[in-house]
């Protein structure tokens, strides 16, 4: 059975990324505020690329990070 996560604004993923950037865990933040850990570092990854791009809604979240690449 899997768990169910909420879903999140881009204002609480930014929250989220601050508090990375400051230490917290993010297991921590997975248990405190049910956010999907894979997804939290996931975001993580594209918010160190590409800044607050990473919260914008897209068909492919491996695109943006490819362009950037190719560019």
């Amino acid at each position: 059975m899997s768990k169910k996560y909420k879903k999140h604004d881009q204002y609480a993923l930014l929250k989220y990324m601050h508090m990375l950037e400051e230490g917290y865990s993010a297991y921590l933040i997975e248990k405190r505020y049910g956010i999907d850990r894979k997804q939290l570092k996931l975001i993580w990854n594209q918010y160190q690329i590409i800044g607050k791009k990473a919260f914008e809604k897209k068909k492919n979240t491996y695109e943006i990070v490819y362009n950037k690449y190719s560019e």
